[in-house]
């Protein structure tokens, strides 16, 4: 006789705090790490400047067995090859020059100069952030987790 047994429900993660957790790890580049609670789905975040005890970290935060460390976006998702596929779908006469700013040192901050003078740069957020939230979603699948959109 086989006895019904139910699978553990996988903890859930909300979308919305990792995002908001990926954001603020990005804006600190390097000063911030964000975790995620193998157990709960919380994320916590830890950052120079922040005092730890106002926080009300877990004891054990960074313990791989219960903790997972959320990377950053431009580990989770490519961004240079996000430039591409968004310049080559909205504006392929300038795929070329794109191409060429990504030779260079300040590249991200000619991008937005040259989407914000076509009239397209609200549109390059919009597929930045469908896109990390597509790597979030597969980031969460990959790591045991559920994601609360």
């Amino acid at each position: 006789m086989i006895a019904n047994m139910t699978m553990p429900s996988l903890p859930t993660v909300s979308l919305d705090a990792l995002r908001d957790a990926l954001l603020f790890i990005d804006d600190m580049d390097g000063g911030a790490e964000a975790w995620v609670d193998r157990r709960s789905g919380a994320v916590h975040v830890v950052a120079e400047g922040l005092d730890p005890d106002e926080l009300a970290l877990p004891a054990d935060l960074g313990d791989p067995d219960h903790f997972l460390a959320l990377p950053p976006s431009r580990d989770l998702c490519i961004e240079r090859e996000l430039a591409f596929d968004f310049v080559a779908e909205h504006l392929p006469a300038d795929e070329r020059l794109v191409r060429a700013m990504f030779t260079r040192k300040g590249a991200y901050r000619a991008l937005r100069a040259l989407l914000a003078e076509r009239g397209v740069l609200e549109a390059w957020y919009r597929f930045k952030d469908s896109a990390i939230d597509a790597a979030l979603a597969e980031w969460c699948g990959d790591n045991g987790l559920h994601l609360q959109q």
